[in-house]
């Protein structure tokens, strides 16, 4: 209370007064605000201070007298361990008042120090009196400086000195400030710290009295020097001792550590977004920062970092980065010759790094103070302006043939590929130079192994180089796009001396043809030995001259030239577009460049004479009429034009189902080559556990209208999968190809290929594609998983390639036997006295594209409810996961795919279940027709998709209170082989309109619980029909579903209630006139009808066929008198066709009915006819590719 009025309160006040809030405005620096809760030790009311203790953080104990003080160590401080709250207690001496004969020194010395010696929990101690309004600020203040600058971190006051990880971050610290490293705080050095972390300097008083305090306890902890690192850690240390210890917080938290002495995760690693294809470079602020940084710990000034001054140097650190222990540092950079590293060496060590790992050398520059590195406290500047981002690398794809542009970089990576013993490794060791040592023995290198200096470039320029080889982990690295998205060029070296060398080199290529994406050198090692004959059909030479590249580059670790190799590597590394591949296949051989020249000179030529046709035009109009007939004459008639030779023979390839009117592959067509398919899509029943193998299967068709000569015919079926997620600045992204298969159908070994004669030629193909299989995944934007195949006619070297591409879906539907096809899923529960409800859908499998139906049964067990709005929505779960070499990384979003809101009506009336009111409606929820929309649930390869059925009903109270009823059901979509998607993965059959889903359900049955009373009629031998035999079946004809286009009158079969018995049948089938004027040709029926006779006749009604109707004389009279039109037929309509002839029919060939395989290929509009088509008839309809039931 004296904390609130300021003044004592003599009045009597309630035992426990309201909460107080003091604003962030008064009190810590930090501006916290303090909330203040009093509360009463009586034992009934224990609960809530029990509460009250648990929410705390900081207890202010209070005692006044010596019972009260007896119970803090008796009872309170045992209580608060009891309840397992770890918070500091700030313990008062009130009422200092009514004993003014005891100092506060003795109050201290006798009660409070024994306490606190038994309970660590005690961070401080005060005196005050609320009537003479002493310490009363100061207490509350002492309560706040224990939650914000706890003392428990910093001091253990049962041996009275600094906790080790304060030690530690305070070393840490001076080491920062010490700018000359000389393990002395200077009085400059001490006037920087001051203003840094004070924002003032310090004065001269001030410093003397720090100084002749520290030398009080050692004389060696101040020197003329300044103060050393144990003095300062004595400084703060008496701090602590002093009850100061927010002094020492403020220097922590100057330098960036947090409430547990540890460095901010946002300080080590701040946000640094690099975009795709670039890189990360020291900046000049980052240069000099090393260069500074080496300069001060080469403390001999040899030019050169000893293991001790390395040391030193990362003492604030925790150690050596372990990518550089990882590479053999420093024997994988530069060193003078007593194996120190050099100034150049450190340089290029960091820029490697930076290239490589651009977070460890931001976090390295905040363990090794960049931020500190200016002296004045109000320039703190972040590690990131220590690094510089490149320009976006462009290299143009293969095939649009452009020249890349040159490259702005400073750091450059170079992979060095070639065999086993071929010099790779004493190339690395020349480069930095350091000369190879000669061994006896040879060791392979096993682990990837990089090389770091700088290359002198013509002009001065420098450029920072790495060398790679990747010994065991080569074939890892290679198919890692990521890697070679970095490297910027191959290196292809072999042994000159050795016939066995080069070989390796055009296997690598073939086995990784994405190499060819890269620019590459050939360079040939050892050539100080002798040369030999390579053991290989193509020589080096021959090999470079045909990938229209620069000879190899014959060097020896034992030539002073062996630099020029890197300062080569360096110039190919900045302007790439002079070492690309550009011959084998690609089109870009001399042939190709000899015919690009000529073009570009007749186009020259023409350009020439067009802008002397427009020169002097005006000077020679006469001449010119003359000349420019001549021209065009020219133009007119190639062949007096010279030109050279094409080959006449031309090839174009494309697949036999491709759909009219697409366009067609790039190839030199005049004849066909086409691979037809028996199936686009393969369809995988069941899961993968159980699902059966489908055949893949088709033929490759090659028509050639002149020979042809080639090196070979193939076809290769893959299975590629990419899982990514990400924006362009941030994006993470695998590839991989799980599935290859490779048929050729042409092979001839050699380099000049064979001669195909005029004529088609076949090949057929088939492949099992095991149950196991993943599905294809289309329809998300960075993750997929698609099968193609691929046709290539290969020409030989110098001649274009002629390639075609397909693609090929792989489906996986759910197998007959499925529960999800059959069981009901519902929802059922009770809201207690509220509502009892269930929500339900008839399965849990869906086809993709049609429509969910999902069934509300609200009982109302509250008198007046009512219902509000209605939605329903389809949510979509997608789970993708990258499994990395380390670790797995995830990601997880949710899509609405489709939504169903509606308001229910008010005024649609009740049905009574059990005396209860309930409310029984249905919905439809459609799905989306794209699976760009919604995807098919799916889970294989780290690719989950799943989907929920989320329903929210809103319920009215009579106080109209709204409720909502939140439920959730699962669902399985799958997609049907009958809903074919186009190559858009759009549904080709967008409107379903009102045709039952069930029908695109391929090979599922109707549900045996719905027809397992279904008879046949009762004069049938149910021999060999499938349909159990009893009693009569009754009517259950879908008429809704009747064949399209069908002329029988289905809508007047509604009111047949009662069936139809064999003898009754037949009977009216032999009773029919046998006249030739009433028999119907079997060969051609006449519909002589008009339209309103034809529609008079669809909407007309058929009277129930029973026994009594059939025995009744007067049975006519009777359906006349009703108003009843018979169907089909009447007698008068009959006479008119007096050319037919009657057919008859046995009541057990119309009760054949085909299988259900067989009427699923059967064409779903059977020809109108007046006569019931035959058995035969009826299932030899053309046979549908794709059957729509």
């Amino acid at each position: 209370m004296a904390t609130v009025k300021d003044v004592f309160v003599t009045t009597k006040i309630q035992p426990t007064l309201p909460q107080i809030t003091i604003p962030p405005s008064v009190g810590t620096p930090e501006n916290v605000t303090t909330t203040i809760v009093d509360t009463s030790a009586l034992p009934h009311e224990r609960t809530e201070l029990n509460k009250e203790i648990r929410k705390s953080n900081v207890i202010l104990l209070v005692y006044s007298d010596h019972y009260s003080y007896e119970r803090v160590a008796l009872f309170w401080m045992p209580h608060f361990r009891s309840l397992a709250v770890n918070v500091p207690v700030v313990l008062c001496a009130n009422k200092s008042d009514q004993n003014k004969g005891v100092s506060t020194e003795q109050v201290v010395e006798d009660e409070m120090l024994p306490v606190m010696a038994e309970f660590k929990e005690i961070d401080s101690c005060i005196r005050t009196s609320a009537r003479e309004h002493h310490n009363i600020n100061e207490v509350f203040f002492l309560c706040q400086k224990a939650v914000t600058d706890p003392i428990a971190p910093l001091f253990d006051s049962k041996i009275s000195a600094l906790k080790p990880a304060c030690v530690s971050a305070l070393q840490r610290i001076f080491y920062l400030c010490d700018k000359d490293q000389d393990d002395y705080l200077s009085d400059k050095e001490l006037h920087d710290f001051q203003s840094k972390c004070f924002g003032k300097p310090l004065n001269d008083l001030d410093l003397s009295a720090i100084k002749t305090s520290l030398q009080k306890y050692s004389p060696e902890l101040v020197t003329e020097r300044g103060i050393s690192r144990p003095g300062f850690v004595q400084l703060n240390k008496l701090f602590a001792e002093k009850g100061r210890h927010e002094t020492i917080w403020l220097v922590l938290r100057t330098f960036h550590y947090t409430d547990s002495l540890s460095l901010h995760s946002s300080f080590l690693s701040p946000k640094f977004d690099v975009p795709p294809n670039s890189s990360v470079e020291l900046s000049p602020a980052g240069y000099r920062f090393f260069v500074d940084l080496f300069l001060t710990h080469d403390k001999d000034n040899d030019g050169g970092l000893s293991p001790s001054e390395l040391s030193t140097l990362f003492a604030p650190t925790p150690g050596l980065p372990s990518q550089w222990l990882e590479n053999g540092f420093p024997s994988c950079t530069v060193r003078n010759d007593a194996g120190y590293v050099t100034l150049q060496g450190w340089l290029a060590q960091w820029s490697m790094t930076t290239f490589t790992s651009h977070k460890t050398t931001l976090t390295y520059l905040a363990y090794l103070g960049f931020d500190s590195s200016l002296p004045s406290s109000s320039t703190l500047r972040p590690s990131t302006e220590a690094l510089t981002i490149t320009k976006p690398r462009k290299r143009p794809p293969r095939a649009s043939r452009r020249r890349p542009p040159p490259v702005s970089r400073t750091v450059l990576e170079a992979f060095v590929l070639g065999a086993s013993h071929s010099g790779k490794s004493s190339l690395l060791s020349t480069f930095l130079s350091r000369p190879a040592a000669p061994s006896p023995t040879y060791s392979p290198s096993l682990q990837p192994y990089t090389a770091v200096n700088t290359v002198e470039l013509p002009g001065g320029k420098q450029v920072t180089l790495l060398l790679s080889e990747l010994g065991d982990h080569e074939s890892s690295i290679l198919v890692n796009q990521s890697a070679l998205d970095k490297c910027d060029v191959l290196l292809y070296a072999y042994d000159s001396s050795d016939a066995e060398s080069f070989p390796h080199i055009p296997l690598l290529r073939q086995k990784y043809p994405q190499l060819d994406d890269l620019p590459a050198l050939f360079v040939a090692l050892k050539a100080d030995k002798d040369r030999v004959k390579q053991n290989c059909e193509v020589q080096p030479e021959e090999y470079t001259d045909q990938l229209g590249m620069q000879k190899p580059l014959h060097v020896s670790v034992a030539w002073g030239s062996v630099q020029e190799l890197f300062v080569r590597v360096a110039e190919v590394g900045l302007d790439p577009g002079s070492a690309f591949v550009k011959g084998e296949g690609k089109g870009e051989g001399k042939e190709g460049d000899e015919g690009r020249m000529g073009l570009w000179i007749a186009v020259g030529a023409v350009g020439v004479v067009a802008a002397a046709f427009v020169g002097i035009w005006r000077r020679m109009s006469g001449v010119m009429i003359l000349f420019a007939s001549q021209l065009i004459t020219t133009i007119g008639n190639p062949s007096s034009v010279s030109k050279p030779k094409l080959k006449a023979n031309r090839v174009a390839l494309l697949f036999q189902d491709a759909a009219p009117g697409q366009a067609q592959p790039r190839g030199f067509g005049i004849r066909q080559a086409f691979v037809g398919l028996d199936r686009s899509t393969l369809v995988l029943r069941g899961n993968e556990d159980e699902a059966s193998s489908v055949l893949l299967k088709g033929t490759l068709v090659l028509c050639i209208s002149q020979p042809l000569r080639v090196q070979s015919v193939r076809l290769r079926f893959t299975g590629e999968k990419q899982v990514g997620w990400g924006t362009a600045s941030n994006h993470t992204k695998k590839d991989d190809v799980f599935v290859r298969h490779t048929w050729e159908f042409v092979y001839t070994g050699s380099k000049r290929g064979d001669t195909l004669a005029a004529g088609n030629y076949e090949w057929p193909f088939e492949h099992v594609i095991p149950g196991r299989t993943p599905e294809s995944v289309e329809g998300m934007q960075d993750t997929w998983i698609i099968y193609r195949m691929k046709a290539t006619v290969d020409r030989g070297v110098l001649a274009q390639n002629v390639l075609a591409r397909k693609h090929v879906r792989i489906i996986r539907t759910l197998d007959t036997a499925a529960l999800e096809l059959s069981h009901e899923m519902a929802v059922e529960n009770t809201w207690v006295n509220k509502i009892d409800y269930t929500l339900s859908t008839p399965t849990k499998g869906v086809i993709f594209g049609t429509a969910v139906q999902i069934n509300f049964r609200i009982v109302s067990l509250l008198k007046g409810l009512k219902i509000g709005e209605v939605s329903t929505k389809i949510n979509e779960t997608q789970d993708i996961v990258i499994d990395m070499r380390r670790q797995a990384k995830k990601t997880k979003v949710t899509r609405t795919v489709s939504e169903d809101r509606f308001d229910f009506p008010q005024d649609q009336e009740t049905v009574l279940m059990d005396g209860q009111d309930a409310w029984v409606f249905a919905r439809q929820i459609t799905l989306p027709k794209s699976l760009r929309e919604c995807l098919q649930t799916v889970d294989t390869l780290g690719i989950r998709t799943k989907h929920n059925l989320i329903f929210n009903v809103k319920l009215i109270n009579p106080d109209e209170h709204v409720s909502e009823l939140h439920a959730s059901l699962p669902l399985h979509i799958y997609i049907s082989p009958n809903l074919l998607l186009d190559e858009d993965n759009n549904m080709v059959l967008q409107n379903l309109g009102g045709v039952d889903p069930d029908a695109f359900a391929v090979g599922a049955p109707p549900l045996y619980g719905e027809h397992q009373l279904d008879t046949l009629y009762n004069d049938l031998d149910p021999t060999g029909y499938m349909t159990p035999a009893g009693s009569l079946s009754a009517h259950g004809t879908p008429f809704s579903r009747s064949r399209r286009g069908s002329a029988d009158n289905l809508a007047s079969m509604n009111t047949m209630t009662t069936s139809v018995l064999p003898t009754a049948l037949q009977s009216r089938l032999s009773s029919l006139d046998n006249t030739p004027s009433n028999q119907v040709s079997s060969n051609h029926v006449l519909d002589t009808r008009s339209t309103s006779e034809r529609t008079s006749l669809a909407g007309a009604q058929v009277l129930p066929l029973n026994d009594s109707s059939l025995d009744t004389p007067n049975a006519d009279e009777n359906r006349q008198d009703a108003g009843v039109v018979t169907p089909r037929r009447t007698s008068d309509h009959d006479s008119e066709h007096s050319d037919a002839h009657h057919v008859e029919f046995s009541p057990e060939e119309m009760c054949k009915v085909p299988s259900y395989s067989t009427a699923l290929r059967s064409h779903p509009q059977t020809p109108i006819s007046e006569v019931p088509p035959t058995y035969q008839s009826a299932t030899s309809q053309p046979v549908l590719r794709n059957p729509l039931v």
